[in-house]
């Protein structure tokens, strides 16, 4: 059944002032010696790279906010200073989303958890947690949940991609099969925005437990995608994935009637509203 977020939305939230606090201040105290030292992947091989970590606020539960593919902090940037009035809340960059061009193997899941892993215990956030995950980002937080359910009070998706769709679209996992994937999700198509194996995320995500926390899901009403036939083809494909998530995840779902794929920067009000119905839940 879906939802109208209207009894939970608060007073508009698109302020400048806000955008500019973000970029302004909210980074948190990272070492001056980076972090590569101490972020390790499954393997226990050093994560070579010194990511970026965006915390602000205060107050329990912490919220942690996964960006889409490509993205990080910047995904965030009207949503973080909203939700920090009354909760500690962290974004991040993930090292696949820093590396240029095809350097290096794909990241997988199980790095990207252990990232995240190693992150909340260097910047030592309190557990457990309310995960956001917007976009692929939310496939990873419920590979997150799966592998550390202790560490995960409740999980928020947003418009998430569902884990069969990478498989359905992708198939060889092609530079340009990549492309059509976010074009159907959010119409870019200039580049690969993160080396992340996408194909092999979708299946780690459909092998794991599923979520035992509370889920609630925001989609959007809107598909910028691929024009024609093929275009409504994949659209209708895709809703019936989310709606088929809906129901496996048992979510509150809502949807945006009036919002593309990139919510967190186009309808950032509904975002905060469906992460503070959240919070209530896990209160």
């Amino acid at each position: 059944m879906h939802r109208s977020l209207l009894p939970f939305c608060t007073a508009p939230l698109r302020r400048t002032a806000l955008a500019l606090m973000l970029l302004v201040g909210l980074c948190a105290a990272i070492p001056e010696d980076g972090l590569a030292s101490q972020i390790e992947g499954p393997d226990g091989n050093a994560i070579d790279h010194e990511p970026s970590v965006s915390c602000s606020g205060d107050g329990s539960p912490a919220i942690v906010l996964l960006g889409g593919y490509g993205g990080g902090i910047s995904d965030w940037r009207m949503v973080q200073p909203e939700l920090a009035r009354d909760n500690l809340v962290c974004s991040y960059d993930r090292r696949s989303s820093q590396i240029d061009g095809t350097e290096g193997r794909p990241a997988t899941a199980a790095v990207a958890t252990e990232e995240l892993r190693s992150l909340l215990e260097l910047v030592q956030v309190e557990s457990p947690v309310v995960l956001v995950g917007f976009s692929i980002g939310g496939l990873l937080a419920r590979h997150f949940q799966s592998e550390y359910p202790e560490l995960v009070a409740g999980i928020v998706l947003i418009d998430p991609t569902p884990p069969e769709w990478p498989a359905l679209r992708i198939g060889g996992a092609s530079l340009r099969s990549r492309q059509d994937l976010v074009v159907t999700l959010s119409g870019m198509n200039d580049r690969e925005p993160e080396r992340i194996d996408i194909l092999e995320v979708g299946n780690a995500v459909i092998a794991a437990s599923l979520p035992s926390s509370p889920v609630v899901m925001l989609t959007a009403g809107v598909r910028v995608g691929s024009p024609g036939l093929y275009g409504d083809i994949q659209n209708a494909l895709l809703n019936r994935l989310q709606n088929d998530q809906e129901r496996e995840l048992s979510a509150v779902r809502f949807v945006a009637p009036l919002c593309s794929h990139q919510l967190p920067t186009e309808c950032d009000g509904e975002v905060t509203s469906a992460v503070r119905l959240m919070l209530t839940m896990v209160a």
